[in-house]
């Protein structure tokens, strides 16, 4: 099966409410607009960011499926036939794209994409979401000579920390005056920090260093309940994990993966919902995550006892921590006096290791780990005994500890009042495979009131 369509059929079973609640922005989702409103101009809604200038204008293919959908978009774009740059075919696309669809429970874009289905996305009667739109302007693109590519955002609150929680986003960056531009259909923008176009691993590291790059909507309209500002979550931490695939939309769809930050971590299709480590660094100052391809800042790792008030601390030497409990066919052995080695069951997201229930006053807690995974993954959990939900939860690989090989995987999580909870760990995995765990210790803290 194809790794784009199986993303896609992944995001329905485990996402499919939340991502529909994310790329509506929050509105109904049945308002469409006409293409023709708006121009394309040398600034922007609200902000005075100029285009950037570029002469180029590439060859529009002359293949007869091209040819086909470049008269279609022509038809409910005339602006297009006249386009003097690649910028201005881009941000006429990304807009016809945006103005047209009706946001609903999402049909499944096929490839090659056809004229026909390109007209009943256009027309209103084949509703989309975030990955769709994506998948059409790709597409379309591609059709008028564009390289382009999909962006699979997952966002985590533990790099992050905004309470935000984790959700995806799908977008797509276009290769113009040679360099990789982020373009949002769902939003119709495409962002700026000191006048300078973003693409995604730029985007990714202005979030992470705290700047506020711009969302430009390169002078069209905003429609109701649909701007950026309508979205339920800042854009921000969904650049905390980015998959970058090429995907040929007018051929057989094959997707390729091109990219990944954290380099090696594939969120969409290998591990879901990973997050970023912290780091055991005895005391020392914060410790630099760098990005492998471009050698910029990713982010900052902070000691997760820094300023903690600890509420419990329990180490893993010599056996489980008094009230914890293994669960069926979880091997434990003790390789030293200050480790716990945990071979887990087979089967993916299992619980394996279930701390005694314990009680926490309101405000923002820690719950950390100490040791590191050889193998597999390791989820962290935290279940409200009351109410039978899981207040938060974060999950690490192996792949993850490469990055750090003497980690602390932590997870914040907030209580409006006091509150009785069990600490959960499971087996972190996406086919039936046992895990392995060094587990030095386990500690929970109050992190702010």
């Amino acid at each position: 099966m194809q790794r784009f369509v199986r993303t896609f059929e992944l995001f329905s079973v485990l996402l499919l409410l939340a991502v529909l609640t994310a790329c509506n922005g929050g509105s109904s989702g049945n308002s469409t607009a006409s293409a023709n409103s708006g121009t394309p101009s040398s600034g922007s809604s609200g902000n005075t960011n100029p285009l950037p200038p570029s002469g180029v204008l590439t060859p529009l293919p002359t293949d007869p499926a091209a040819v086909a959908l470049q008269d279609a978009a022509i038809a409910y774009e005339p602006r297009l036939a006249t386009a003097m740059t690649d910028w201005d075919r881009a941000v006429l696309l990304r807009n016809l794209v945006y103005s047209h669809t009706v946001l609903g429970m999402p049909v499944p874009v096929t490839a090659p994409l056809t004229v026909v289905e390109l007209k009943s996305v256009l027309d209103g009667d084949m509703p989309e979401i975030c990955g769709g739109m994506s998948q059409i302007y790709v597409g379309l693109l591609q059709a008028f000579g564009l390289k382009a590519r999909i962006l699979s955002l997952l966002a985590d609150s533990s790099l992050f920390l905004d309470g935000t929680g984790l959700d995806t986003h799908v977008s797509v960056e276009v290769y113009l005056k040679g360099e990789w531009v982020v373009q949002d259909p769902t939003f119709n923008v495409h962002w700026v920090d000191w006048g300078v176009p973003l693409g995604i691993v730029g985007l990714r590291n202005a979030f992470l260093y705290g700047f506020q790059p711009q969302p430009v909507t390169d002078g069209f309209p905003t429609l109701p309940g649909r701007a950026l500002a309508d979205y339920y979550m800042p854009y921000g931490p969904l650049t905390a994990n980015v998959e970058v695939a090429e995907i040929n939309m007018l051929g057989d769809g094959e997707s390729t993966i091109v990219a990944d930050y954290p380099i090696e971590f594939s969120p969409m299709l290998d591990y879901y919902y990973s997050s970023p480590l912290g780091l055991d660094m005895n005391g020392g100052a914060p410790a630099p995550i760098v990005d492998p391809y471009t050698g910029a800042l990713l982010y900052t790792a902070i000691h997760p006892y820094s300023g903690l008030t600890l509420l419990y601390d329990e180490p893993f030497s010599g056996g489980l921590p008094q009230g914890w409990v293994a669960m069926q066919n979880v091997t434990l052995s003790s390789l030293t006096n200050e480790d716990l080695r945990v071979v887990t069951n087979a089967q993916p997201l299992d619980y394996q290791l279930i701390s005694p229930v314990m009680t926490f006053d309101s405000g923002w807690n820690r719950f950390i780990v100490d040791g590191t995974v050889s193998r597999g993954g390791i989820g962290l959990n935290i279940l409200d005994v009351n109410s039978g939900t899981f207040v938060d939860s974060a999950n690490f690989t192996a792949r993850q500890w490469k990055l750090n090989p003497v980690g602390v995987a932590y997870v914040d999580f907030y209580l409006p009042q006091t509150t009785e909870v069990l600490f959960i760990l499971t087996n972190y995995r996406d086919t039936p495979l046992s895990s392995l765990w060094r587990l030095s210790r386990v500690s929970v803290g109050k992190v702010w009131n």
